[in-house]
């Protein structure tokens, strides 16, 4: 059994017990003592097994275990499990005391080899379900002469040269399946008053006399079914369910059924997941996604189950399912978990659907290896050989039409490590800049503190009115819309200090005012200039230091202006300076700008 094939077996095994329950009831139906008191038994069957039939390990050969359903069980419900291998034929379930009978296995094919591949003579007393089996060249595949109820379900029915399906006495329901190659006759064949078939869901295309016959008054219903390239697609009396697509005209059609179609655009008989040969449609086709969902064909709400592959009818938020053995189902990404941080040899998981039917995960040239895989989710390693970076994701059907394509997206992060420089008392607004991760994306400050004025808002951006100059770092982190945030970055800012400079230490006092000639460099200044002195003074006998302010101004200049500032002498100034007889005449100008100390000189004053 191959890998994608196992993905699938969970899904048919929940079919094949919700099969087994319908045919308990039926069985009570028929004899209710044994149905009631029938217990399950499994039979193992291998193509070369000569055990006793009691296990996987220890197999018999089918022959041996049709035997022993049928003398062995005493009214018990029977399963036959089958490996995946050929068996040669003809078989043949004859009458015994079992209750029901199944035939199960992925990958296992009956070769009628010239006879009839399986026929079925057991009476009506017994229900026979046939799963995930491909049925082939035989002189007919399946021939029900004896009365009892069989169910096909996932079978392929191929090449058989007197037809396929032949049902002369009793029950045939036939769903999801393929009848496909057959000569001689119809490859589905009713034609006894007696007994009645239905096909539903199934695919029946290049048989050479005809797709289905129906005779003798007899019932033969068809729903939901896709016939193509028949020599003719009806013969006969057919019960329409609805539904059904074929290009040729000779099926009876109701409201939802189409004839004629030119465009159902099958594919040839090949392996596309799932234990027996399908034929693919692709969303060209005619019968892609016809059936509304919740709409009943026969008894069933038919997109509630799944194709003959075990790939789920509904997909996703599609609001219908296609006629035919097979659903188109290309993989939808709709997520990635962990999203915008996959590691080399680490695992992730795509979310979305039609992930369930052996999609294969590539990473550029590398398949990864799946470790999961359902409807809705698939998860995988990401390969270890992968070059660093991001890398793009292909997702390919097994039948090669399908593929999507994605990029890895890498984790977020603050790209940004240095601001441009803000100048003091001036407007700021700067935004940091992210790289990967999924926008939108949040921003915020872990560490240290912005000049005073500054603030960070959510959206990445820096701005305000910075009230003090000065170098500044802080630690800023991102997350995306994902909930992926980045490590702490450091980020500077360097707010410029203004440069003031003085022309000449050497002042003319005129008046009561001390003209200054100032420049400044780098940035807006704004400040204060002052001329103070150092005095001594005696108080009540002692001598006290002091500085007087002689003279001092507030001042404005742009960046690059040189401008003269005028120092008004203060009163307290003018009465040293008068009073003070032999006065130094050496002054201290003190120069500020942006709340620092930016230039200090010895000034002489005369």
């Amino acid at each position: 059994m191959s890998g994608s094939d196992a993905r699938l077996r969970a899904n048919r095994s929940r079919r094949r017990l919700a099969a087994s329950t319908i045919l308990l009831a039926v069985g009570a139906l028929a004899a209710p003592g044994a149905a009631q008191a029938a217990s399950p038994v499994t039979y193992y069957a291998a193509s070369n097994g000569t055990g006793d039939c009691s296990s996987a390990a220890n197999p018999c050969s089918l022959v041996t275990a049709l035997a022993h359903a049928a003398t062995d069980a005493g009214g018990e419900n029977v399963t036959i499990d089958l490996a995946a291998a050929t068996y040669t034929g003809p078989f043949t379930i004859a009458p015994g005391t079992e209750t029901a009978l199944t035939l199960a296995g992925d990958g296992a094919i009956l070769n009628g080899s010239g006879g009839i591949t399986l026929k079925v003579t057991a009476s009506g007393a017994l229900d026979v379900t046939l799963e995930d089996l491909t049925l082939e060249n035989g002189a007919g595949n399946l021939d029900a002469t004896g009365g009892a109820t069989v169910d096909a379900v996932d079978d392929a029915f191929i090449d058989g040269t007197n037809g396929s399906i032949a049902v002369t006495s009793g029950k045939l329901v036939v769903k999801d399946s393929t009848i496909a190659g057959s000569s001689g006759a119809a490859g589905v064949v009713d034609d006894s008053s007696g007994t009645s078939a239905s096909i539903y869901g199934s695919t029946i295309t290049a048989n050479t006399n005809g797709g289905v016959a129906e005779g003798g008054g007899a019932q033969l219903s068809l729903g939901a079914d896709l016939l193509a390239s028949n020599g003719g697609d009806c013969n006969g009396t057919i019960t329409d369910l609805g539904y059904n697509y074929s290009d040729g005209t000779t099926c009876s059609g109701t409201g939802t059924s189409h004839r004629g179609e030119s465009t159902l655009a099958l594919g040839t008989l090949a392996a596309n997941g799932g234990g027996t040969q399908t034929e693919s449609i692709t969303p060209t086709s005619a019968a892609y996604d016809v059936v509304p969902v919740g709409a009943t064909v026969g008894t069933e709400t038919f997109c509630s189950g799944s194709d003959q592959r075990g790939v789920p009818r509904a997909q996703g938020p599609a609001s219908a399912c296609s006629a035919g053995a097979y659903q188109y189902a290309p993989p939808i990404v709709s997520g990635v978990s962990p999203r915008a941080s996959l590691e080399l040899g680490l695992p992730g998981t795509l979310i979305g659907y039609g992930l369930a039917n052996g999609t294969i995960v590539k990473f550029g040239s590398t398949t990864a290896t799946i470790t999961s895989q359902s409807d809705g989710s698939l998860s995988f390693d990401v390969p270890l050989s992968l070059a660093l970076g991001s890398q793009p994701i292909t997702l390919t059907n097994p039948d090669g039409s399908t593929a999507v394509s994605f990029s890895t997206i890498p984790g977020p992060g603050v790209s940004t490590s240095l601001l441009t420089p803000g100048q003091y008392d001036i407007a700021y607004s700067q935004a940091l800049a992210v790289s990967g991760g999924a926008g939108p994306y949040t921003y915020a400050l872990t560490s240290g503190a912005l000049p005073v004025g500054l603030s960070l808002a959510s959206s990445g951006v820096v701005s305000g009115t910075p009230t003090r100059a000065g170098g500044f770092a802080f630690g800023v982190t991102v997350t995306d819309a994902n909930a992926v945030s980045s490590s702490s970055v450091a980020v500077s800012l360097v707010i410029a200090t203004p440069v003031i400079s003085i022309d000449s230490a050497k002042l003319r006092l005129s008046g009561t005012s001390l003209p200054v000639t100032l420049s400044c460099a780098g940035a807006p200044c704004k400040g204060t200039a002052s001329l103070t002195e150092p005095l001594k003074t005696r108080v009540t006998g002692k001598v006290k230091s002091m500085t007087v302010v002689l003279a001092s101004v507030r001042y404005s200049l742009t960046s690059g202006q040189r401008d003269t500032v005028r120092l008004a002498l203060t009163p307290s100034g003018s009465q040293v300076l008068k009073h003070v007889k032999k006065h130094s005449r050496k002054e201290t100008l003190t120069v500020t700008a942006a709340a620092a100390t930016t230039e200090t000189s010895t000034a002489l004053v005369s």
